[in-house]
């Protein structure tokens, strides 16, 4: 046996250990997945660039959260031109490993729902995938596949609505294996589960990441993932959406809801800039941050550009130098014009690698985005706040649009086929260049925001609200202009009350809000004057005016800080040395006054301090204290009885 048998097998059966080890899921569970859980459960698997595999907000099926699993496999051709249906090698796959080992004839169903934003074919939705063991010998030898178009009746395939999918339905869903054996089961000729489990009774779900079966071009790195959701290849130029899937087995059925991470809200100003800058390229240019103008999307400011007819000015940041192009899911930002002509905004450019293994780091140009030059071509408005897509259809603003982000480039190879008079979609781009990143080069920026290089109407305007996603984790930059609006001299976009004036910045709970302005426990009385900041009190009732509240005071009839003053008066009584007996007499009563305060009898305390006055100017103590040990004993009690409110 070959020393790659022998790993590929110690692999196979350490995964197949962990998956009996791994603990049972409640029945009847929803678990949310979100882009924390790829790597941790799920994988990526055999997706296959330019497919994409992202969590975005925005769109999802009843009961099922804010946002959705989405799958996109565009079509690569030859040329930008983009005309004809071109080649399916894109491919999105989501898969868990979570059910390794379940026979499939204990599943009792088997659900997923689908959102259809556009497609080449009629029929294309997201399929279900198994990675099935059909002969138990430990290996994976197929994938078990359910589209809902191979389905009796033909069911209608929808646009633009959630459509949901019984993948089990009794037994009688139909499915296809990619390998068959004898024609059982084809894609061609797809069979019932029935059918399937009844041929292979020992079938089951198996987690096997060096067995790929996919037609014999085994992925790298390995193939983990035994169920789950499946687009591409030969799904050409198609946008969907999947959420809420079901597996039940024997009864008990776990739902899971793909959910978007939340998002990473970086506030820029002038004083917290983080890696962001402005820089005069060409002469002449400005830029700065301003309020407004309007409302803008983020906020109550922006970033300001502005260029005379040669000027070219860039708002640029190095931080997101060396991330692959092909990682980012999400690019979106808004623009407001107050100068300039027409099709003029903003646009977004990277200085870009396109092959970041090659050793070349040097300067290759930019890959730019401008918003005139997608496909449809929008409308350019004058004063008014517009969202720009810049890579495939997504949802902009709050609702989806259908328009195509296309790029042109300034240096080679990219500017010999992606030209600003011919540019390319972003899909384009990315099965081009699969390699190509944001320049990693630290002497180049690595993106920014453009206005001007030859606008020779001049140009006035903003940007704002730009996020960027990569694998679907969202991070979005809001520039403002920061200000001092409480005049505590903090700065608004450092403050963590910019409302209320608070320099010391005290934050009681560490929530980032400060107490001057965080009501924690929402009773009306904010943290800093609330004399029970986790219980809600809002009549701040006192009754031992210990400065805690009667909610939340143990023991709210005998005043806090009176107890620590005992404490305080015994510690001072046993430092006297006086005799024995003399000492034990003292401290036996103020012992006796904390257990009566531990016992919250404020009569019985004050009864105790009374009988130590007592015991202080008895004749027979006066021999062992002096005048002023006595004036002091006799000061500390009665301040006590004070803060206790005795008689």
């Amino acid at each position: 046996m070959s020393a790659r048998i022998r790993l590929a097998r110690s692999i196979r059966l350490a995964v197949i250990l962990a998956a009996a080890a791994a603990p049972s899921l409640a029945a009847g569970q929803t678990i949310t997945v979100t882009p924390a859980n790829v790597g941790a459960g799920w994988s990526r698997a055999d997706t296959r660039s330019p497919g994409v595999v992202a969590f975005e907000a925005g769109n999802a099926p009843p009961g099922g959260g804010t946002g959705s699993l989405t799958l996109s496999t565009p079509r690569f051709d030859p040329t930008p031109a983009f005309a004809g249906p071109g080649s399916g090698g894109a491919k999105g796959q989501l898969l868990t490993t979570a059910h390794s080992g379940v026979a499939l004839a204990d599943i009792t169903g088997l659900s997923y729902h689908t959102y259809r934003y556009y497609s080449a074919s009629p029929v294309v939705l997201p399929s279900l995938n198994l990675r099935v063991d059909r002969d138990g010998d430990d290996v994976v030898d197929t994938y078990v596949v359910y589209e809902p178009y191979l389905q009796v009746p033909t069911p209608v395939i929808a646009t633009a609505v959630w459509q949901q999918w019984d993948a089990y339905n009794g037994g009688t869903a139909r499915w296809w294996v990619s390998h068959p054996i004898g024609g059982l089961c084809s894609q061609g000729a797809p069979c019932t589960w029935n059918t399937f489990v009844s041929n292979y009774p020992g079938a089951r779900i198996l987690e096997d990441p060096d067995a790929p079966v996919n037609s014999g071009s085994a992925p790298t790195p390995l193939l983990h993932g035994s169920l789950g959701v499946n687009q591409g290849s030969g799904n050409a130029d198609t946008h969907s959406a999947v959420d809420l899937l079901s597996i039940s087995v024997l009864g008990q059925t776990v739902t899971y809801d793909f959910e978007p991470a939340a998002p990473t809200i970086v506030r820029v100003t002038p004083t917290g800039p983080h890696g962001w800058f402005f820089a005069q390229e060409t002469a002449t240019g400005s830029g700065t941050f301003v309020n407004g103008p309007g409302t803008p999307p983020m906020g109550a400011g922006s970033a300001e550009l502005v260029v005379n007819g040669t000027g070219g000015e860039l708002l640029g940041v190095q931080a997101l130098g060396g991330t692959p192009l092909a990682h980012i899911t999400r690019l979106e930002y808004w623009t407001y014009r107050s100068v300039g002509d027409a099709v003029l905004a903003p646009s977004l450019q990277f200085n870009v690698d396109y092959d970041f293994l090659d050793g070349n780091s040097g300067w290759q140009g930019r890959l730019v985005f401008e918003p005139y030059v997608m496909q449809p071509a929008p409308t350019v408005l004058d004063h008014a706040w517009q969202p720009w897509q810049a890579t495939s259809p997504r949802f902009v603003g709050g609702a989806f649009s259908p328009v195509k982000g296309r790029w042109w480039a300034t240096g080679a190879p990219g500017n010999g086929v992606c030209r600003q008079s011919a540019p390319c979609s972003w899909d384009y781009v990315l099965r081009r260049w699969p390699r190509i990143n944001i320049n990693g080069n630290p002497l180049l920026t690595g993106l920014g925001f453009k206005a001007g290089g030859g606008w020779s109407s001049g140009f006035a305007g903003n940007v704002d609200a730009f996020t960027i996603a990569v694998h679907g984790a969202d991070t979005t930059f809001d520039f403002e202009l920061a200000v001092d609006t409480d005049g505590d001299g903090v700065l608004d976009d450092v403050d963590n009350c910019p409302a209320v004036a608070n320099a010391d910045q005290a934050d009681y709970d560490n929530d980032g809000i400060g107490d001057a302005c965080d009501d924690s426990d929402l009773d009306g009385v904010v943290d800093a004057a609330d004399n029970c900041r986790e219980t809600p009190n809002a009549d701040q009732a006192d009754l031992d005016l210990d400065g805690i509240g009667d909610a939340c005071d143990a023991c709210a009839s005998v005043n806090d800080h009176a107890v620590a003053a005992i404490r305080a008066l015994l510690d001072t009584v046993e430092g006297l040395n006086l005799r024995k007996g003399k000492e034990h007499r003292l401290t036996h009563d103020l012992d006796k006054a904390l257990r009566e305060a531990a016992n919250c009898d404020r009569a019985g305390v004050c009864r105790r301090m009374d009988k130590f006055l007592k015991d202080v100017s008895a004749k027979g103590m006066a021999r062992h204290l002096t005048a002023a040990e006595a004036g002091t004993l006799t000061s500390m009690a009665l301040a006590i009885k004070a803060l206790l409110g005795c008689p």
